[in-house]
């Protein structure tokens, strides 16, 4: 027998939310609005998937552009340079910075594939710093690319080391006092501009803080193998004050970078240079009767091929994008499961508080769904908030460290590691399948989304079940 008002009571087989779900909603959602690291770290990994990825950052750095060209603002139109198109608009705003305040000529390190601005930007930067190796580098850089585009990029190594232009510049920058890569007028830069536009919203500043690796490197590796070339074969022909002359020309190059390495990369570039160098020299030393020399190059040396890795003699970092970390996975499985589960918890509430009003709503399998909804996608919710609140916190904290004053390697390097975690994924999804020069990459991104896919659909199948088990047979028939 059926009631006659069975159809104003919720079907008995449903259990709707209880205060338990309903408070574990409440406190999940009151936390991702008042936890700035669920809430920031939502928007960042908005920010990073297509249509968005860099939508907000670029408009901004238009809006900055226009306004410090009002106000003749050098220092943002500097700022605003190293974003802008990297044919035409950069250079141009480079020029106009450096003609407001030439305290910026350092500017000029970076060239824009333009052989006759390329000089020209050389040579001004060796006269504004000429005891800096750097200016040297760049000018070796730019014959170095020079030579490469006149051979269509198939131009033999031998054909650049010989090159005289390319060999004085490398003399002038292997000879200089002094090496400054430029690495901490580019970091102040970057957080006075910030700073001064109260910008702290971690997407924008994920596009904008990072280091400046320093010019000539590749030069300066090929010019010191082929310095030591020479040495040894001077040393050949009994000349060993030219074989120690050489030597030591790449070992005091080699420190002076060093000392300026701004991180491990340039360091471990720095001290590939140095271990060659101080494995010759110390026998010559030694046989000279400079004991304490030898010995001092001897722990030096040991001292180096002690931390030397597999992975610290490559001249280059392995492709950040190649594969993501698990902070990376963290950081998108956190936004994914906030944006289902908390959809899912929205929806499912619209529905039961518009069934209380309207009694046809409270039946059928779409009343069912919105209870189990109700019922575990708060917890869900909370799962997925605190996963990504505590995966984004620490480069939360390195931001505040960085707006108070922190210029250190191991910062920047965690600001550029936390800006790879949140670009690698999205990049990986829409790349199409290829070849690249690491090896056959398949679609590491596919792969993973199809992993989470396959685990969400069997976890709802078997809540499903577990649901399901529940009903009488009775009704289940009915």
């Amino acid at each position: 027998m059926v009631c006659s008002n069975c159809a104003d009571r919720e079907p008995s087989a449903v259990t709707t939310p209880g205060p338990v779900a309903l408070s574990l909603a409440i406190v999940a959602l009151a936390a991702f609005f008042m936890w700035p690291s669920a809430h920031e770290g939502f928007s960042a990994v908005l920010q990073s998937w297509p249509p968005y990825t860099g939508t907000s950052f670029h408009a901004k750095i238009q809006e900055m552009t226009r306004k410090a060209e009002a106000d003749h603002d050098a220092k943002m139109i500097a700022f605003c340079s190293r974003y802008a198109d990297y044919r035409d608009e950069a250079p141009r705003l480079v020029e106009e910075a450096v003609a407001m305040d030439p305290s910026l000529t350092w500017l000029y390190v970076r060239g824009y594939s333009k052989i006759a601005q390329e000089r020209r930007w050389a040579e001004k930067l060796q006269a504004w710093d000429p005891d800096n190796a750097i200016p040297y580098l760049v000018e070796a850089g730019n014959r170095d690319s020079e030579i490469q585009r006149q051979a269509n990029y198939e131009a033999p190594k031998q054909r650049i080391l010989n090159d005289p232009e390319w060999r004085a510049a490398m003399e002038k920058a292997f000879a200089a006092p002094r090496y400054d890569s430029y690495s901490d007028q580019l970091v102040d830069l970057q957080r006075s501009v910030l700073s001064r536009q109260n910008i702290h919203d971690p997407g924008i500043i994920g596009w904008t803080v990072y280091p400046m690796y320093p010019s000539g490197w590749f030069e300066s590796r090929a010019y010191s193998r082929d310095l030591l070339e020479q040495a040894k074969q001077a040393l050949q022909k009994g000349d060993k004050a030219t074989a120690l002359r050489l030597a030591w020309t790449v070992a005091h190059f080699a420190e002076r970078v060093r000392a300026n390495a701004k991180g491990d990369l340039v360091r471990n570039s720095a001290e590939g240079m140095l271990q060659p160098a101080y494995e010759f020299l110390q026998p010559l030393e030694a046989a000279a009767g400079n004991t304490e020399v030898a010995k001092l190059l001897a722990i030096e040396n040991e001292a180096i091929a002690s931390k030397k890795a597999p992975h610290h003699s490559a001249p280059l970092p392995a492709n950040p994008y190649r594969h993501f970390g698990v902070t990376s996975v963290a950081l998108h499985a956190g936004g994914f499961g906030i944006a289902l589960f908390g959809g899912l918890l929205v929806l499912s509430l619209c529905w039961l508080v518009i069934g209380r009003f309207v009694s046809g709503l409270r039946a059928g399998r779409t009343y069912r769904w919105a209870c189990n909804c109700a019922r575990f996608a708060p917890a869900c919710l909370a799962a997925s908030i605190a996963l990504l609140a505590f995966t984004f916190s620490p480069y939360l904290e390195t931001i505040q460290s960085y707006f108070g004053g922190a210029s250190d390697p191991a910062t920047l390097e965690k600001l550029t590691t936390m800006n790879i975690n949140l670009y690698s994924f999205p990049e990986q999804l829409t790349m199409p399948l290829s070849l690249d020069h690491q090896g056959i990459f398949f679609g590491e991104a596919y792969i993973f989304i199809g992993l989470v896919t396959l685990a969400t659909i069997g976890v709802a199948l078997f809540l499903y079940r577990v649901v399901l088990n529940r009903i009488p047979s009775r009704e289940r028939a009915a």
